[in-house]
């Protein structure tokens, strides 16, 4: 062996090294955080062979759904894929896209549906991803690779400080482990915290061309799988409403080419629903909102047709 060579096998080794102490030892920093729970619903959406519901989303489908009562009635396994909204709403459905199955049905229900600036905050991406290698593959094969590599820096330099602090706080409300095995955010709110004026408002009285194109591809592209997309909506503070539902929803309709199950001014619903934030249901509002969805699920033509 050549001097230059041990050389060369030297500096390959400690590279490697380097690289096994970032991923194995300085990277998982945030694995007990709220964000870290896209590992476990990522896992859940994999390791479920037959025919299930998908709920995707931001926030209000995590704090939004019981999803142990929609798969009862629905007789579906149930995972709910909802978590922030500024993981963007094609950032989370670009995850389920090679995970479908025959007979799946994926129920979107997006905070706003006029996001025009529809970016994936990556930095929060890599704060749910780390080192799950599973999760970091179906992102970056999905087309966000691009956006993770510019990340990079930015959340290594935090988890970096982290891990020099020895610092491993979490938000004991917002921790991985308040979500349960179907992916819902799971704590007890029974009752509102929020107060009038500090909601977030349901201003989203149009649909932007760009979720109007992605959902569209979707559909197409679930349907190639054999699975189904519909169209639902978040939770509305009925105190904080400021457009015409009956002329969004025949936008949306109009639109999308895939069945809008929901009439959304059967998801308005009274600030004393609410928890924390105007899309963040309590304990009450949850189940009514599920109920809901149920319905809308079971008044499909087809259902019979899609859990055979």
């Amino acid at each position: 062996m050549t001097p230059q060579l041990k050389f060369t096998l030297k500096i390959l080794l400690m590279l490697t090294s380097c690289l096994i102490l970032v991923i194995g030892i300085v990277m998982p920093q945030y694995s007990e955080e709220y964000m870290a729970s896209l590992r476990d619903k990522f896992a859940r959406v994999k390791m479920i062979d037959e025919p299930k519901i998908i709920l995707v989303g931001g926030s209000n489908v995590a704090f939004g759904f019981d999803s142990e009562l929609l798969e009862n009635e629905m007789e579906m396994p149930v995972v709910n894929f909802g978590l922030h909204a500024n993981l963007s709403q094609s950032f989370v459905s670009d995850l389920i896209k090679k995970q479908l199955n025959p007979g799946d049905i994926v129920v979107l229900a997006p905070e706003y549906y006029d996001y025009l600036d529809e970016k994936c905050d990556y930095v929060i991406a890599w704060l749910a991803i780390e080192n799950d290698m599973p999760l970091f593959t179906a992102a970056a094969f999905s087309g966000h690779l691009g956006g993770m590599l510019d990340a990079f820096p930015t959340y290594f330099h935090r988890a970096m400080k982290r891990f020099l602090k020895n610092d491993m706080s979490v938000d004991n409300e917002l921790a991985r482990r308040l979500f349960n095995e179907r992916g819902d955010y799971n704590a007890m709110r029974p009752h509102r915290i929020v107060e009038v004026g500090e909601t977030n408002s349901f201003a989203s009285d149009f649909l932007s061309d760009f979720l109007r194109d992605y959902w569209n591809e979707l559909d197409d592209l679930v349907l190639k799988e054999g699975a189904v997309l519909y169209m639902s909506c978040p939770p509305i503070v009925g105190e904080s409403l400021m457009v015409d539902l009956d002329d969004l929803q025949t936008e949306l309709e109009d639109k999308l080419n895939f069945p809008v199950i929901s009439t959304l001014t059967d998801y308005v619903y009274p600030l004393d629903n609410f928890y924390d934030t105007g899309f963040h249901l309590n304990d009450y509002g949850r189940m009514v909102r599920t109920e809901q969805l149920v319905k809308d699920l079971k008044n499909i033509s087809n259902y019979d047709i899609i859990i055979e």
